[in-house]
């Protein structure tokens, strides 16, 4: 079990097995880590599509510009990235499209709690959100592309997030809901994830993986911020307990962040990667390398 794990970030070929379901040949390319929904936002379309991706340790060098998301191949098969593809529908028909959308709001439970807007998805079965969440979690952690390569979970947490989705492998939408309507699943993490409504108006969009092998922490996925801990002694986190538990019959709640305090947290991240690049380059004794225009 264990080499098999560890053999995840090794370079994938198309004789690989598919590193969910273990059974059929990881014959679909081109899988992107992050789901392309949350993604397409980042760069522009057609021949002005351009985003730039970086780290802490490796600003002394050129950064070529990127069309897209990452990518990676003999990931998963067909059926799995079938699988994947029916949890990112269910998430943006239930979720990403309906919340900002003034005319669906009755969907929603809206409360204000402590300064802050709560919202109860009391319309999405909380299964196939966490399920959602579970799937990247689990690609970030197996993928070795430059933004998720240091992205790092135990082994066991890995597996034990692999044995959650296939629980419930279906990759056919009526199929899926069959299978999770009632169904109670105990999931190895707590979780928040916050949004903003005015997605229009932040004033940088980016995806920033915290890589933490401590088994908790945070990624900016444009318009979300996913903070996850997999500890279950609480006396262990090192932040704020998570008001999602690991219970899929619990309904999910979503946090609202004022798009000003939305912008200071992309300012605050962006100050704490350029201080720990400059530290990198005054330790290293090199030099900053400009983007490729």
């Amino acid at each position: 079990m264990a080499l098999f794990l560890l053999s995840y970030r090794t370079m994938r070929i198309p004789e690989d097995i598919c590193l969910l379901c273990r059974t059929n040949r990881a014959d679909k390319t081109n899988s992107h880590v992050i789901p392309n929904f949350m993604t397409k936002g980042l760069v522009m379309t057609g021949e002005q599509a351009r985003a730039y991706t970086f780290s802490t340790d490796t600003v002394d060098k050129r950064t070529k510009p990127v069309q897209t998301s990452d990518k990676e191949d003999y990931i998963l098969c067909t059926g799995c990235e079938s699988y994947f593809g029916v949890l990112e529908t269910l998430f943006c028909n239930k979720l990403h499209n309906p919340i900002v959308d003034v005319r669906k709001h009755d969907q929603f439970e809206w409360n204000e709690q402590q300064g802050q807007t709560l919202v109860t998805l009391s319309g999405y079965n909380s299964l196939a959100f966490r399920l959602f969440l579970a799937s990247i979690l689990w690609r970030c952690a197996v993928c070795n592309t430059h933004t998720v390569h240091r992205f790092t979970l135990k082994d066991e947490t890995v597996e034990a997030l692999r044995l959650s989705l296939m629980e419930c492998n279906k990759q056919k939408m009526n199929d899926l809901r069959e299978v999770i309507e009632g169904k109670k699943m105990a999931f190895p993490f707590h979780f928040d994830l916050s949004t903003i409504l005015e997605r229009a108006h932040t004033i940088g969009k980016i995806v920033f993986m915290h890589p933490n092998a401590d088994e908790e922490g945070f990624m900016v996925l444009n318009d979300y911020i996913l903070t996850y801990q997999f500890h279950a002694d609480t006396r262990l986190h090192k932040i704020n307990e998570p008001i999602n538990t690991s219970s899929s019959d619990n309904a999910v709640i979503l946090k609202l962040v004022p798009i000003e305090a939305w912008n200071q947290i992309l300012d605050n991240l962006k100050i704490k990667f350029a201080t720990k690049a400059k530290s990198y380059l005054e330790r290293e004794k090199k030099e900053y390398a400009p983007m490729v225009k």
